[in-house]
This record gives C-alpha cells, structure tokens and sequence, in this order.
C-alpha cells in the first residue's frame, strides 16, 4: 500500500487544498507564520516534490511562492476554525 504525504502523521490534522491564484501561495505562508501547528507546502504538476513556502521565503526572502499549480494545507484539527477564518480574511 502506497503512503501518502503528510508532515502531521502523529495528530489528527485536516488537508486543504487550495486552486492557484494571484496571491495564494504568499497568504497562505502567512497563515502559516501566524497559526502554530500549520503547514502550508506548494506543487508543481511536473514534479514529485512538495515545497513549503515558508522555507522557500526563509532561505531566499525574494522567492517567488505564488507561481505553484496548487497547494495544499495540513492544519491541525485544533486549529481548523482558525485556519479558515484566516483563509477567509486574506482572500
């Protein structure tokens, strides 16, 4: 049986995933600084690997995090209503 990805193996966790648009990448990073538990990664159709776009913007502060085909989320079932609250205020 094949695994699937994901950072939050040991706690329970919701995955969002989010369609490409102008700012999704840069609000959801920000999202990510400001909720603890939240992870917020990026993907390229082409590839296989997932990008966390806070380590993007941590290494490289002029990295360009809004250019991914989509993203995806993982947020603790504690903070749910948090995340989309936020998601919902930055869109």
């Amino acid at each position: 049986m094949r695994s699937t990805f994901s950072p939050l193996k040991d706690q329970p966790h919701y995955i969002f995933t989010v369609a490409a648009s102008a700012e999704a990448g840069s609000s959801l990073a920000s999202i990510e600084l400001r909720l603890p538990g939240v992870l917020a990664y990026g993907h390229f159709h082409r590839d296989r690997r997932w990008y966390r776009m806070t380590k993007l913007l941590r290494d490289a502060p002029n990295t360009e995090v809004d250019n991914f085909d989509y993203y995806r989320a993982y947020v603790p079932i504690n903070a749910t209503w948090l995340f989309e609250q936020q998601r919902t205020t930055t869109t």
